[in-house]
């Protein structure tokens, strides 16, 4: 038998073609390309949230071991009448931006302590016995999410994603002591401002200390006032350049009310303790809140965690993660 051949020929993609497929898989490529950093951003973020909300009973849980309650500052005229004193900030230090452990500065020549020893000082004003490691056992690397201390600030900036937790307390009038965690998160290069406890009225007028920034977030206590039959709270500042709510708590900030202030009678029912989310900031400088805040009939002190600074300039993203109280 004798094959038969059959000549045929396929038509190519003319360049047109060619040109518009090359668009189309760019195009879609550009679109794919723009989803990575969004996905790596939100990976980030949900690692970020996961680790805070393992840490927080663990933080709880090392409190109750390891501090010892006796060296506890609270004010003792509360416990005396039976009642519960607001939330207190345990004793903390922190690293200078540039520098050292904060108070330790003028020692560069010492060994690990105090460099990874973190209780100093407490409540943003009132003062504490003096702390030594035999009397509370919990340094930076129990505070830090990646367990290593940071001898100085070179080495803390190594790290690019951090958790930290910051611990409180409260004196019952039982006598005994409950204990909270806020976790934040602190990323490469950002650094925190302190608030000025110097100046008259430091709590109804929240000012910086802009000269000395710090590596990890910071606690602020400032007095805020609620807006009749309203979800919003304002700080009631008359004085020039004074910071306002909405720049220490941005939008879904979380703020903690630590209670009724000092200078008001403890009888006033204040949800001590509440954990309020900023749902929104107002150009006046006041913030909504998610929360029924319908209890808050007078001032309030407020524990917040300013966002990092550029400069002199908040930023728009609170550093805090988790922050939860058995009320």
């Amino acid at each position: 038998m004798t094959g038969i051949g059959h000549n045929s020929s396929r038509r190519a993609f003319s360049l047109l073609e060619t040109t518009i497929g090359m668009a189309i898989l760019g195009i879609g490529l550009i679109m794919v390309a723009a989803i990575f950093p969004v996905a790596l951003t939100q990976h980030r973020m949900s690692m970020d949230q996961s680790r805070a909300m393992n840490l927080v009973p663990q933080a709880v849980s090392m409190m109750h071991q390891r501090l010892n309650p006796d060296l506890l500052w609270y004010d003792a005229n509360l416990l005396s009448e039976g009642y519960d004193s607001p939330w207190y900030a345990m004793p903390l230090s922190n690293i200078d931006a540039g520098g050292l452990w904060s108070f330790d500065l003028a020692n560069t020549n010492s060994p690990a302590y105090p460099y990874d020893y973190m209780l100093s000082y407490t409540d943003a004003i009132n003062s504490v016995p003096g702390l030594f490691q035999s009397t509370h056992q919990i340094y930076a690397n129990d505070l830090l999410s990646d367990r290593m201390t940071p001898r100085d600030d070179l080495q803390a900036n190594q790290t690019p994603n951090r958790v930290i937790w910051y611990g409180f307390y409260r004196q019952l009038g039982n006598g005994s002591k409950a204990y909270t965690a806020a976790v934040c998160k602190q990323r490469r290069d950002q650094a925190f401002v302190l608030q000025d406890l110097s100046a008259a009225g430091a709590l109804v007028n929240p000012m910086a200390i802009p000269n000395q920034p710090q590596r990890f977030p910071v606690p602020w206590r400032v007095t805020a006032t609620r807006i009749a039959g309203t979800n919003a709270l304002y700080i009631n500042s008359t004085v020039a350049g004074s910071i306002t709510l909405a720049q220490l708590a941005p939008n879904g900030s979380k703020i903690m009310v630590r209670g009724v202030p000092d200078a008001l009678s403890p009888k006033i029912p204040v949800p001590a303790g509440q954990v309020l989310t900023v749902s929104e900031a107002l150009a006046n400088g006041a913030v909504l809140v998610r929360e029924d805040i319908g209890k808050i009939i007078s001032d309030v002190d407020l524990w917040v965690f300013p966002p990092p600074v550029t400069g002199v300039s908040f930023g728009n993203d609170s550093p805090v993660l988790e922050w939860k109280v058995g009320l």
